[in-house]
């Protein structure tokens, strides 16, 4: 989705809200780039829309849609395809099938109770802030590591520090007495001995993670300048608007002045301005210039309005 298609998606949403500013609507949504555009802000500043995005990498637990709607229509969709090849046997289908199949598979996932279901499962409404719980917020074994701030010394004391705990915990111990009476029985020094083995509550069960554990990421990589974290933000709020202004502005000079050096670098006769003679290093930032299609020289824009046959004074030709 780009910018203009999700303010599209604002005027409907809009004309079916009815929303106002002294009836105000809250809207949730990620933090995709189209939803960051300032025309989208304002309008929902003017019409009593507040925007209040999720936190990064959460979506998957805090979106309604993805919990509900959005499961329910992938499954709908298999199987209104499945259905679709046997009755087209030896058929492939195209994009131009696609069409009929979600329009019988949207109905079935985007119900009223899926939709109220999404809404009560994330404890967004009826609101519930106990609907997650710890093991929501642990980290993931493959990812859990450091961050790479720590020293090297100190890496390598924590690295000695966890295996020194792993050779010494009591269920390494375990395993280790577990394989030597194995060892014991296989040689025929003592069927009692098994027996005891077998027994015995004191020795845990076999886990295959200690054969072959499981994979782990590798270190992270010290990043010179980090990437600023994103959070849940209000973006109809002022401070959020002014600096997705500036953000804007500034974005925009550089690509024009980008722009305009990428012209110059062309130009072949001139670097000046041809009808009031300023050179192209000097002018203000997001000037606008045109080319002569004759001489390939340059002038402002602005220099060449109210001349509908303006005359280029280096080739002659208008």
């Amino acid at each position: 989705m780009q910018a203009e298609e999700f303010l599209q998606f604002l005027l409907h949403f809009a004309n079916h809200t009815k929303p106002s500013l002294d009836s105000k609507v809250l809207l949730l949504l990620d933090n995709h780039v189209s939803h960051l555009s300032v025309p989208a802000m304002d309008f929902c500043r003017e019409r009593g829309i507040v925007l209040l995005t999720f936190p990064p990498h959460c979506t998957h637990k805090l979106c309604p849609l993805d919990r509900t709607v959005f499961r329910s229509f992938k499954g709908r969709v298999n199987t209104h395809l499945d259905h679709w090849m046997k009755a087209h046997p030896g058929q492939n289908a195209t994009i131009y099938d696609l069409p009929g199949i979600v329009a019988k598979a949207l109905p079935q996932a985007a119900t009223p109770e899926n939709i109220m279901s999404g809404f009560r499962c994330t404890g967004i409404w009826p609101y519930s802030p106990d609907v997650f719980g710890e093991n929501d917020f642990a980290p993931a074994y493959a990812t859990d590591r450091p961050e790479p701030t720590t020293s090297s010394a100190g890496s390598a004391t924590l690295h000695q520090g966890s295996s020194a705990l792993h050779q010494g915990s009591a269920f390494h111990q375990g395993y280790s007495d577990l394989h030597q009476d194995f060892s014991a029985l296989h040689q025929g020094s003592s069927v009692l001995h098994y027996s005891a083995l077998h027994q015995g509550s004191s020795v845990p069960e076999f886990n295959p993670a200690l054969v072959r554990p499981f994979p782990k990421a590798p270190p992270r990589k010290a990043v010179a300048k980090p990437r600023k974290r994103a959070t849940s933000t209000i973006l109809t709020d002022t401070p959020v608007v002014a600096e997705e202004e500036i953000k804007k502005s500034k974005n925009t000079a550089q690509k024009k002045r980008s722009l305009g050096v990428k012209k110059q670098s062309k130009a072949s006769n001139s670097e000046n301005c041809l009808v009031c003679g300023e050179d192209f290093t000097t002018s203000a930032p997001g000037e606008k210039w045109v080319k002569c299609v004759f001489c390939d020289g340059w002038a402002h824009e602005l220099c060449t309005e109210g001349y509908e046959h303006y005359v280029c004074h280096v080739c002659d030709e208008e």
